[in-house]
């Protein structure tokens, strides 16, 4: 097989791959495609090496085409007392970002899911004779963390029990756990926890609201059910969105 000239291969790469390189038109990209070809079937024959493109091409051109071979001109420097501001350097492609859109939806569709899981996992807990549960979900949110399939009605019911047992300028459903219910609100300067356990027990907590809100506030509880003496504990801060839930079951004998 002949091997094409090595000039005009070198003069078409320059100007289609080369510093200030020139849109080729579709005859001279075809004659282009077939010299490159040419060259790499002369390569492998041991006949001859393609011709580099000249100082100014670059390894994106270079690797467009597909010569495995680098381009260590690509990178050279200007000779001694050269004024950099002449020079015609390519800059540098702008970095991708490190973070896709994509990747933050993915992001947010994990963290969803990694907290459906673990709501899951603390309501399943209070079947053992020890169990925490841990809400950080805000405080005032619409949908308070609750166990599963509880009713309006048992709600509502709790909500009258609460309101007939003290005084409350405002009253919020802050979360629950097996039999309880644990409401929050403000009374005068005041801001209360209130656990409600169906009518078998009832008890409230208060503290400054400026120091509910740095330190959170404090409830225990303790009742019979089903042969069992239940001891609960709750911890919370409504303004923090945390509430702590720990019941301890001993049997009675």
């Amino acid at each position: 097989m002949a091997t094409p000239a090595p000039d005009e291969l070198a003069a078409l790469r320059a100007r289609a791959y080369g510093r200030g390189g020139q849109a080729l038109s579709a005859e001279e990209r075809a004659r282009l495609a077939a010299l490159e070809a040419g060259w790499r079937a002369a390569g492998d024959d041991g006949e001859a090496d393609p011709p580099a493109v000249q100082s100014g091409s670059s390894a994106a051109g270079e690797a467009s085409i597909g010569d495995r071979s680098a381009e260590s001109d690509s990178a050279e420097s200007g000779p001694a007392g050269h004024d950099d501001t002449d020079s015609d350097a390519v800059p540098a492609a702008p970095a991708a970002p490190t973070t896709t859109p994509r990747a933050r939806r993915r992001a947010w569709i994990l963290a969803a899911v990694g907290a459906v899981a673990v709501a899951a996992g603390v309501t399943g807990g209070f079947a053992l004779g020890r169990a925490t549960a841990s809400n950080a979900l805000p405080a005032a949110a619409a949908q308070p963390f609750l166990p599963l399939g509880i009713d309006t009605e048992r709600i509502e019911a709790s909500r009258g029990v609460v309101l007939a047992q003290s005084t409350w300028d405002e009253l919020h459903l802050l979360g629950g756990a097996g039999d309880l219910l644990v409401w929050w609100g403000t009374s005068g300067a005041q801001t209360c926890i209130a656990i409600e356990a169906r009518d078998l027990s009832f008890a409230r907590a208060c503290g400054d609201t400026a120091e509910v809100r740095s330190d959170g506030l404090a409830a225990a509880v303790g009742y019979q059910s089903d042969g069992a003496l239940t001891q609960v504990t709750v911890r919370a801060n409504p303004y923090a969105g945390v509430l702590v839930i720990t019941r301890d079951n001993a049997a009675v004998g």
